[in-house]
């Protein structure tokens, strides 16, 4: 379990760096401060352990967030895990799939779940466009 928790801080540390990083690629303005979460819910006979990075920004008239991040529910049974990333645009933004809401989930389970959501992790940071990633373009992965 302390190993788990280790590899879930580092996927966590490296989705951060990503998050974090965007406002300086997008432009999106200088007072723009990622938030970083981490929760722990209960849920029906497991732990789930969310960990994820908020990103609001806007203008005048304008409320947009994103957010990037894992959750992992520990069961008797085994692990699940899902690599999460969203984007809402208040007002939406017709140039989005999706116009208002787009996000995505990679799901995993079974003994190597962290393998494959570090995986999914890796693929995401390498890409330049976030947006179009989450629309579901070029996706290799889970």
């Amino acid at each position: 379990m302390v190993e788990a928790l280790s590899r879930l801080e580092r996927l966590h540390r490296r989705l951060g760096e990503y998050t974090c990083g965007l406002p300086a690629r997008y432009h999106l303005g200088d007072d723009v401060v990622c938030l970083p979460q981490i929760r722990l819910e209960p849920a029906e006979g497991a732990v789930r352990v969310v960990m994820s990075h908020l990103l609001p920004f806007g203008g005048a008239g304008a409320f947009h967030e994103i957010e990037i991040g894992v959750r992992l529910t520990v069961t008797p049974a085994g692990h699940e895990g899902v690599l999460f990333a969203g984007i809402a645009l208040d007002p939406p933004d017709d140039a989005l799939a999706g116009g208002g809401t787009v996000s995505h989930e990679w799901a995993a389970a079974g003994a190597d779940v962290l393998d494959t959501l570090e995986t999914a992790a890796v693929e995401l940071c390498a890409r330049a466009d976030p947006f179009g990633f989450l629309a579901g373009r070029e996706w290799s992965g889970a």
